[in-house]
């Protein structure tokens, strides 16, 4: 079946909003262009934008796309009395339909962002591909234009509480709400909670600021016609932010989510962060600095603005930079190119071609390796360590048939990657993964020196901290600097500004490798005034403290102690959009093309700058650590084989789907046959036992584009739980690797796509079988491991291949079979 496209487009002239109806035009002709069909609702009461956001829903189909468009009012209101109803909330926002003036008691007439939550939830529930343009402002001003403003009377805060209330006694709230926000719906919005949003004249057409800044930033058809070119997000909101500082500079607008998809898309660009770049003279300015870990000799490329990476083809000039700021940084170009006054005001972008201080790898034991050497050096931020190095910043070490990869971090050493090898040679696919890994070490290690270098500064100081475990909906403060957590446990992060001035905080979680934004709700910065506090792991709208769940790294070994796992606070003046501070190992779109990323190391002290083109600002950061103890592998409690059937295991006992173990860990599958063919003659040697002359598994072999997360069990999942720890129906969908349990015995593996590495992309699993010999099997895609099949039953013996359909394509056992 073919994915659609639609749009629903929702337009509130309320009071002197006079742009509205050409907001929606506009929208309708930017999405009509990239294939959309598009409904608009305008002038939109409330009922007729819940039965239209209703119709939407049941018209939705996994896979198709779906924008929800809003121009309009919206609102904020203050909590001034402290109020402990489990709905009751400090803010509440809400959108303005037209007949929000016909409130009633009873019958409060705006939309609430409670509803909008679910009718969200309801949304990805379909299809996990949603965008939200909301070109309206949180603020309880509610500006849209210079001149108007309007107040909402602090006194509605009683009236809209009650609604909540109202909603939730007759049962039209679930429980199921997001520890931050949903992760699968980008986000945009025209202006910070506490800021206003704009209407004003362009030409003689009055329209929303964000919505003409839109339709200048968003790829459109060309003059041939030609379908619009494939843009990121993160491409088209700097584009966006550009256009505003000259139509609008108060108003700064916010995305949400991942903002590395290409528009109206689940498909990702390969760069983790474009930086943009403004000319003075003949003097550049990089809009990025000591925050985001520039440092001075740093050599970046520039591209024109649409570009999404870096090549020869369109590499215009080449920087070096010269001088380091907090958030902006000076270059000068590096040889005879220029870019044109055309490409200048055309826009361009800078991507780092190379990074002045690379961290040194040593090798022990494959250096005979020409692909991972070669890869290492390669790196704009690693070099092969000298010989005499003393610390490495990592080690790569080779034994025993396995390749290991090593952190070092000051006295803490830990295996942060464990391959088998297959032959002499380290293959492609192992190197990838190992230097993916490392860069993305590399990368998260600037926020550890960051922390270092600013801990002490007053900014720093000008915030309490708390962090702690979630025992009973309660929190238990940690009482030791470095405490040992154990996998699986519950932890909150309590912020309170002490000072004065207002500041913005955002807070990051470093483990292994991967740097990820906690915080994910307020990517520019959660804004906290005097005594103001924030607390990380509250669900947001019932105010019930649940904590999130430490989960042990994806590829990181369990066969040690425990490893070492930081939570980093940000604290500046100002907002920032920080996505670019996130790294991930994950491969995304470009397969081995440059991944263009700016977060880069930065382990010395730079000079700040101050110019006309920047305001310096302060920021600080905080670093506090502990250590993640693995929780120990279930071990299945096997009976004696009788007729050859295998292990029934221990029943009743639900485990994570993150916690299964391996297949190659449990004991069953030392007797299994070869991976790569069903062939009887191969198992001679082996002691196999079979059952009615089949062997006791299943192989899985992943033909898909991305990586897969496979589980095969004897039972259906019996439990699913949210990963903020609040349980969620198995019929309601939205389900990923984290809000999955299992009934033991079961198995799991991730498998890379068949097209990277043959032997890593096929699987066999064992099969616990009784009287029906079925497993069942469950698919989770992409680095993600978003639910894509689940309680799919396949015979044992059976091969099944993954090819990214809603059906397994699956292969009964035959003596011969080829697994090509």
């Amino acid at each position: 079946m073919t994915n659609t496209k639609s749009a629903l487009l929702i337009g509130c002239p309320v009071g002197s909003l006079h742009g509205v109806e050409t907001d929606l035009n506009t929208m309708q002709s930017i999405l009509e262009e990239h294939g959309f069909t598009c409904t608009k609702e305008c002038p939109a009461t409330r009922d007729s934008i819940l039965l239209a956001w209703n119709d939407t829903i049941k018209q939705t189909n996994q896979g198709d796309a779906v924008v929800i468009y809003y121009s309009g009012h919206g609102g904020t209101v203050e909590n001034r009395d402290g109020g402990k109803n489990v709905t009751t909330r400090q803010r509440l926002q809400y959108l303005v339909p037209t007949d929000f003036g016909e409130t009633k008691e009873n019958d409060w007439r705006g939309i609430t962002d409670v509803e909008l939550s679910q009718l969200l939830r309801r949304t990805t529930d379909k299809t996990k591909n949603v965008t939200l343009i909301l070109d309206c402002c949180h603020a309880a001003r509610m500006a849209r234009f210079p001149g108007t403003v309007k107040t909402i009377d602090p006194e509605e805060y009683g009236e809209v509480s009650k609604h909540i209330e109202k909603m939730w006694s007759e049962g039209k709230f679930d429980a199921r709400f997001h520890l931050e926000r949903n992760p699968d719906v980008v986000t945009i919005v025209a202006s910070a909670q506490t800021e206003s949003a704009y209407e004003q004249l362009f030409g003689s057409v009055r329209m929303g600021v964000l919505t003409e800044a839109l339709q200048k930033a968003m790829p459109r058809k060309n003059l041939q016609g030609a379908a619009p070119a494939q843009v990121s997000w993160r491409s088209v909101m700097l584009r966006v932010r550009e256009r505003m500082k000259v139509t609008c500079p108060p108003q700064y607008p916010q995305i949400e989510g991942d903002d590395l998809l290409f528009t109206f898309s689940l498909t990702k660009a390969d760069l983790h962060e474009a930086i943009a770049v403004s000319f003075d003279g003949d003097d550049v300015i990089l809009d990025g600095g000591e925050l985001h870990g520039l440092q001075e000799g740093d050599t970046y490329g520039l591209s024109p603005f649409n570009e999404e990476s870096l090549s020869p083809s369109n590499e215009i000039a080449e920087v070096v930079v010269t001088t380091v700021g907090s958030l902006k940084s000076s270059a000068r170009f590096e040889g005879i190119s220029r870019p044109t006054q055309q490409q200048r005001d055309h826009g361009m972008k800078g991507f780092l071609k190379m990074h002045l201080g690379r961290l040194p790898v040593a090798l022990q034991g494959c250096q005979a390796s020409g692909t991972l050497h070669s890869s290492i050096n390669g790196s704009r931020f690693l070099s092969i360590a000298d010989p005499d190095e003393r610390h490495p910043f990592a080690t790569v070490q080779r034994e025993a048939g396995r390749l290991r990869l090593i952190s070092h971090e000051g006295p803490v050493s830990f295996f942060l990657g464990d391959w088998q090898l297959q032959g002499k040679e380290v293959n492609s696919g192992c190197v990838t993964e190992c230097v993916n890994k490392l860069e993305s070490l590399a990368r998260s290690r600037h926020l550890v020196a960051l922390a270092g270098e600013s801990q002490s500064r007053e900014i720093s100081q000008q915030i309490d901290v708390e962090l702690g475990c979630v025992r009973d909906g309660q929190c238990e403060p940690w009482s030791e600097e470095t405490p040992a957590i154990e996998e699986g446990a519950k932890f909150y992060l309590k912020i309170r500004n002490t000072a004065s001035p207002s500041v913005h905080v955002w807070v990051f979680d470093l483990c292994a490798e991967s740097v990820t934004l906690l915080s994910s709700a307020t990517p520019s910065g959660r804004e906290l005034h005097h005594n103001d506090t924030y607390t990380f792991g509250k669900v947001d709208f019932t105010k019930k403290l649940v904590g999130t769940t430490t989960r042990w790294p994806d590829g990181t070994p369990k066969e040690q102690e425990s490893i070492p796992e930081d939570i980093i606070v940000i604290v500046a003046d100002n907002r920032i959009d920080l996505h670019g501070l996130e790294t991930s190992s994950r491969k995304v779109r470009g397969g081995d093309k440059l991944r263009e990323i700016i977060n880069i190391i930065s382990l010395e002290r730079t000079r700040t700058l101050a110019t006309e083109t920047q305001e310096y600002q302060r920021f600080g950061v905080r670093r506090f650590s502990f250590k993640l103890i693995p929780k120990p592998v279930p071990e299945f409690e096997h009976k004696p084989v009788d007729q050859g059937i295998q292990g029934e295991g221990v029943e009743g006992l639900p485990i994570a789907a993150a916690d299964l173990p391996t297949p190659e860990s449990v004991e069953e599958w030392k007797n299994l046959p070869a991976l790569l063919t069903h062939n009887t003659k191969s198992f001679i040697g082996s002691i196999v036992r079979t059952f009615q002359g089949v062997p006791p598994c299943v192989w899985v072999i992943n033909q898909h584009i991305e990586e897969i997360t496979v589980v095969v069990s004897r039972y259906r999942p019996t439990r699913l739980l949210a990963e903020a720890g609040v349980n969620a129906s198995a019929a309601g969908g939205g389900l990923n690797f984290g809000t999955t349990t299992y009934q033991a015995p079961a198995t799991r593996k991730t498998l890379i796509p068949q097209v990277l590495d043959r032997e890593r992309s096929i699987a066999v699993f064992p099969v616990w079988t009784k009287r029906d010999d079925f497993a069942v099997i469950s698919i989770f895609t992409g680095p993600e491991k978003n639910l894509y099949i689940e309680n799919d039953r396949v015979l044992v013996g059976s091969t099944a291949y993954f090819r990214n359909k809603p059906d397994l394509i699956v292969e009964a056992y035959k003596k011969e079979l080829p697994l090509s």
